[in-house]
Order: structure tokens, then C-alpha cells, then sequence
């Protein structure tokens, strides 16, 4: 039960017919650990299904609009609990029962697919969507993308790595006096987590925190320090196919925004991006394509296929653009600009991922699709942390709002997935993961349920406009008032 035609598509694609039925042939499941950053497909694939670990109010009318939605919370609570990761996800008892009872095995989609997610596929014997470790294994580290981009002759921030064990017993006068200013800490050969990956030192307190945790922290051994660049933090979708990379525009990312942190460290937590919103000149955006561009013919040459992301910082007063790490994955942006590009009958970056995995022959305008794929729609989203509340205190179903200025009143105008129900400038939906009331939330994860607005709600990477700042604040203030009662 598709809620897109694919027809107007034809502008872009000359068989996609023909593709459209190869795709809806394929019996295809996308699983994880939440369900809605996987709905784009759905949205114009007949055979596509969804395994997601729990319940929420956005299933819910997920099961209802798209009928392909499945949890392991509808047949075993008590394994949900304890589900840590994808990997424990596929290689349970409850999942290798659910495969058996297909009548046609599916084939899994991963946001990143390891080594053992490889090795449960081929004890069930059922074939993947997902680009193995070795393809994108010299990008996937932060030290490691940054000797790429030295030895592709693009400039990066000034950094250096230097030994975990240096860095623990520096001074903050040491600092000082090596870099002149505030730096960016990160591991620069582990990959963390979104919450403690990266750390800004401003100050002497700053420092302490970081070594504490890096002297616990024994699980690398290197330490990439920064200058800190006081600019725009941005990001650009790719996707390596046969006919070259496809691009999506330059976007802003939300990042550590005041009134989504709710008391978490403000250590770089991106809270979601804004489609609109563009403070950099042409001559910016096509630099960011041409290092998209190089990074997707790197990962291509090496078997890769389909979407990453590389993110940018953007030096606004030096009119430079830094390229800083590579997610060779579905990242945070790439949802919203995935269901603007349905919204405005433009195929998605995702059909070209899935195409490119699934071995389908897509004649396609390469020129006039990468125009089409940067076109700029009026959306931006961003999430909230779960600080503070550790239970969710209330019922909130998930769909669209209406907050009227002129009358100071909020009303829920029913339940919805897609843009198409964003219909008035004064609309918004509250949507993935939306809890029930009374479940318990877990901490430590980076982010709560998302805001998805029809407009731009950014002054910069850090700061939100009034109206979007005025809802994000109501909202979490009544749930952090009503999980301290």
C-alpha cells in the first residue's frame, strides 16, 4: 500500500517501469533498532517490510497506512528489553523464526552492514542490501578520512593525531601554547557512539573532562586534535552508482541546540538538519560536491555502492569549507530529504541505493536527477535528548499539529507519515519513536522523538528561530514537569 506513483519519475528515468516492477518483485526487509528512519522505500515499494524491536505511537499508524510493519515487541516484550543492537536483533532465536516463516525469504537491509551481521545473513541463508566492512573500512575512522583528504590534495581543518597516552597527561597550557585557541578532541581510531565522540576545549575544565574519559576509555590508542572552526556545521548526502555520484545539496545540521539538550554536554550531539537554510555562496556548494564527488569514485573503486554522507565544517568569515569525517551509511539528514524529494516527485537517493545493491539497470539522466536531487525544499526537523525523562510522562500520539499564534492554541489534526500532511504554515509533526505513556526511556540515547516543520527553523548550526524554539521548549518542558511529579 504505496502512498507515491512512481510515474512522474519517468521525467528523470527512462525504464523505470520496468525497474519499479524488479523492485517490487524483490521481497525486500529493512531492520533495525527503530522503525521510521526506514520508511522512505515503503513509501513507493509494494514488497517492503519493516523489523523494528518496539512499539511506539508512530508504528502504530506505520502498521496502519503501510501494513509491512513488524516489531519483536509483539512477540516477545522481554527479548525487546534487552535488544542492544542490530546485530543482537538478527542473531536472535525470535528473529531466525520470523525469516522461517516467510513464505519467500527476504532480502535484509542494514544502515551498516559488519562482519557479523554477514555472518548471521549467511546462517540464514538470505542475502543483504549493505556494502561490506573492507569497502569502506580506510574512510570509516576520522584519522583515516583525513589522511584520505591529504592524499587527495583537499585541505582539512589543521590537525594532528597524537598517542591516547600524551594526550591524558598534557596541560591545559600545553594546549595553550600548541594550538593558540579552543581545539576539537576526538578518537581518531575508534569510532563512538553520537553521544562522547567528539569534544570541544574551551577551557581548562574542558580538558579535565575529556582526559577523565579517555583514561577510562582504553578501547584506542589515538587522539585526533582540531582547531576549532566557529562556522556552520553542514553535510552532504552521496551515492556512488555506475554512472557516477549523485549529490544532494549542501545542508545545515542542528547541532547541541540549547533548547533540545535538556542538560546533556553540549559535545556535538546533532539533533537534525534544515533543507532551506543556505548562508554560503555557489562557489561553497560546488566545492562540497567535487569532495563528495572524489570520496564516492574512492568508495566505488573499492565496491562500494550507494549512500554515505561526509560532513563539513563551514568557515563563514575565511569562506573556507573543512571536510571532517565520512559516514559511509544512511546518515541522520538523509530522511527528510529523502521524503522532501517524494513530496516534490523527484525519486529519492534510496532508489538508487537499492538499485545499485540489487543489480537493476537504471537508465537515468545523470545531469538532470543530481539537479533535481539539490533542489531545496521548505522542511527541516529536529529531535529532542531524553534527558530527564525517564519514563514518558504522557500520552502523545504521532502525526500532525497545528499551533496557531494569533489564537495561542495547539491542536492534533491526526495521525501521518509523510509531508503530505503538512498542508498549513502553521502545521508540524511530532514522529519517530514517539513513546508510549509510562514507557521506560533509555538514557543514553542521543535523541527522543523529532519536529518536522514546512519551513526553515535555523539561524545557524546552534540556534533556532522563535516559533520553532517556542513549540520545542513547550513540549519539553511539560514532559520534563510531568516526569518530576
Amino acid at each position: 500500500m504505496t502512498q507515491y506513483s512512481t510515474e512522474p519519475w519517468k521525467k528523470y528515468i527512462s525504464n523505470i517501469d520496468e525497474v519499479m516492477k524488479k523492485l517490487h518483485d524483490a521481497s525486500l526487509l529493512s531492520v533495525g533498532i527503530t522503525a521510521y528512519t526506514r520508511i522512505t522505500p515503503a513509501l513507493f515499494i509494494d514488497n517492503y517490510s519493516i523489523y523494528a524491536v518496539k512499539n511506539s505511537s508512530d508504528t502504530d499508524v506505520m502498521k496502519e497506512k503501510l501494513s509491512n510493519m513488524y516489531t519483536l515487541e509483539d512477540v516477545d516484550k522481554k527479548l525487546a528489553d534487552k535488544v542492544n543492537g542490530t546485530g543482537f536483533l538478527v542473531g536472535s532465536h525470535r528473529f531466525e523464526k520470523f525469516i522461517k516463516s516467510r513464505k519467500r525469504k527476504p532480502t535484509l537491509i542494514f544502515d551498516i552492514t559488519t562482519d557479523k551481521l554477514i555472518e548471521v545473513a549467511k546462517r540464514l541463508n538470505v542475502s543483504i542490501v549493505g556494502n561490506k566492512p573492507e569497502t569502506y573500512e580506510d574512510v570509516y575512522l576520522k584519522g583515516d578520512f583525513r589522511s584520505l583528504m591529504k592524499e587527495s590534495n583537499i585541505e582539512t581543518v589543521p590537525n594532528e593525531i597524537i598517542d591516547r597516552e600524551s594526550f591524558v597527561t598534557i596541560s591545559y597550557e600545553q594546549l595553550q601554547a600548541a594550538y593558540k585557541d579552543s581545539v576539537v578532541v576526538q578518537r581518531a581510531d575508534k569510532e563512538t557512539g553520537v553521544s562522547g565522540k567528539t569534544f570541544f576545549i574551551h577551557s581548562e575544565k574542558d580538558l579535565q573532562r575529556c582526559q577523565q574519559i579517555f583514561t577510562e576509555d582504553k578501547g584506542f590508542n589515538k587522539v585526533l586534535i582540531s582547531s576549532f572552526v566557529q562556522g556552520y556545521s553542514v553535510s552532504m548526502l552521496g551515492c556512488a552508482t555506475q554512472k557516477g555520484t549523485l549529490t544532494a545539496p549542501l545542508q545545515l545540521q542542528l547541532i547541541d541546540v540549547p533548547e533540545a539538550l535538556h542538560g546533556v554536554a553540549s559535545d556535538g550531539v546533532f539533533f537534525g538538519n534544515d533543507l532551506v537554510f543556505k548562508d554560503w555562496s555557489d562557489e561553497i556548494e560546488t566545492t562540497a560536491q567535487s569532495i563528495v564527488e572524489v570520496v564516492g569514485k574512492h568508495l566505488y573503486g573499492k565496491g562500494y555502492k550507494g549512500i554515505f554522507g561526509i560532513d563539513f565544517m563551514y568557515d563563514k568569515a575565511e569562506g573556507k569549507l573543512y571536510p571532517t569525517e565520512c559516514n559511509p551509511r544512511g546518515t541522520g539528514s538523509l530522511l527528510l530529504h529523502s521524503l522532501a524529494a517524494l513530496e516534490n516527485n523527484i525519486p529519492p537517493i534510496d532508489f538508487f541505493h537499492l538499485a545499485e545493491h540489487l543489480h537493476i539497470q537504471v537508465d537515468f539522466d545523470f545531469s538532470e536527477t543530481n539537479a533535481a536531487l539539490k533542489k531545496r525544499a521548505a522542511f527541516s526537523n529536529i529531535a529532542i535528548s531524553p534527558k530527564g525523562v525517564g519514563v514518558m510522562p504522557m500520552d502523545l500520539l504521532a502525526g500532525v499539529y497545528n499551533y496557531s499564534e494569533e489564537n495561542k492554541e495547539l491542536t492534533f489534526k491526526g495521525a501521518a507519515i509523510a509531508l503530505d500532511a503538512l498542508k498549513d504554515k502553521d502545521d508540524f509533526m511530532i514522529i519517530d519513536t514517539v513513546p508510549y505513556k509510562d514507557t521506560v526511556i533509555g538514557q543514553q540515547f542521543p535523541r527522543l522523538f523529532k519536529f518536522i516543520f514546512p519551513y526553515s527553523i535555523s539561524k545557524s548550526s546552534q540556534e533556532i528561530e522563535g516559533r520553532a524554539s517556542f513549540l520545542i521548549k513547550k513540549f519539553s518542558r511539560a514532559l520534563l514537569s510531568a516526569s518530576n511529579k
